[in-house]
């Protein structure tokens, strides 16, 4: 992981704090659970967008602007920033169609390619003096990300990592993610995600299977793991996630059990636009709330 791009996140992100979502806790015991894996955006990280590469948000030209100026990238015109966030939009809702069409319900895109052809694209129009030669493509989707969807830790998530490992269980992640949601964790969180205890071969992130959420295939990635590594069935494994579709429903016919975190209102999503939703084994309104749901063996 590239030290500069850490530094270059905490440069950018801000304090941002969640607001209460009026959702009532359900704290029933738990037993039997000897994993519990995290969704990111919106659980460990407050997020007002919920997950990265989401569109129609008010600062995408700002965030093209702030982008292509750490990177160097001159535009021909200040207007140039609104085509050029269209090209962005359109390169990615592309991308993702022809996934579909190739037959996977739920892609997830890789956004250093998509920023390549945008900068070649960008070029060829005229919006930009400059393609991807010699851009730091890394860089330049970070800073965009970083004003696009600003992000802060979600109050006791390195807490409640560190208590649940202590008490010796497994951790891990899975979530619709790109290369630089690791980056920004590790700003936030001023460590590792290994160093807190976080399994990354019972991890599974979108960006690196090329499938995201809802796809229960991604769930079943970091089952894969769990049961290869320290023989833990998901049945065995606890999913906390703000999302009702793509996390607890996901989670829940993938064979894990669930917990719904409900500490943040701009992120929590409590509609499913198809089929009925799971019930989720345990609610909560803050991740220190966690390690009391589970009965000690």
């Amino acid at each position: 992981m590239r030290s500069d791009l850490i530094q270059l996140a905490a440069s950018f992100l801000r304090p941002l704090a969640p607001e209460p979502s009026g959702v009532a806790p359900d704290l029933r015991p738990l037993d039997g659970i000897r994993a519990v894996l995290f969704d990111v955006y919106g659980t460990l990280l407050v997020s007002a967008a919920g997950e990265p590469i989401e569109f129609g948000r008010p600062c995408g030209v700002e965030a093209v602007r702030a982008a292509v100026d750490a990177c160097g990238v001159a535009l021909r015109s200040p207007d140039d920033a609104a085509e050029v966030d269209r090209l962005l939009h359109k390169a990615v809702r592309d991308a993702k169609r022809r996934r579909r069409d190739a037959g996977v319900a739920h892609p997830e895109i890789d956004i250093v390619a998509i920023w390549a052809e945008v900068l070649d694209r960008s070029l060829e129009r005229g919006f930009t003096a400059a393609g991807r030669s010699g851009v730091d493509l890394e860089k330049l989707a970070l800073v965009h990300e970083c004003v696009v969807n600003p992000v802060w830790r979600m109050p006791g998530a390195a807490d409640a990592l560190a208590v649940l490992r202590g008490r010796g269980l497994v951790l891990g992640i899975v979530s619709n993610a790109q290369f630089y949601t690791p980056v920004i964790l590790r700003a936030l969180l001023g460590t590792d995600l290994a160093d807190l205890g976080v399994d990354d071969g019972c991890s599974a992130w979108s960006y690196r299977a090329g499938i995201g959420k809802p796809d229960p295939a991604l769930f079943a990635l970091a089952a894969g793991g769990l049961r290869v590594r320290h023989g833990i069935a998901p049945g065995d494994a606890l999913f906390v996630g703000n999302h009702m579709e793509k996390d607890v429903t996901a989670a829940a016919a993938a064979g894990f059990r669930t917990c719904l975190f409900a500490g943040d209102a701009r992120s929590l999503r409590l509609a499913v636009r198809s089929g009925a939703p799971a019930r989720p084994d345990a609610v909560v309104a803050a991740l220190d709330q966690i390690p009391g749901l589970l009965v000690r063996a």
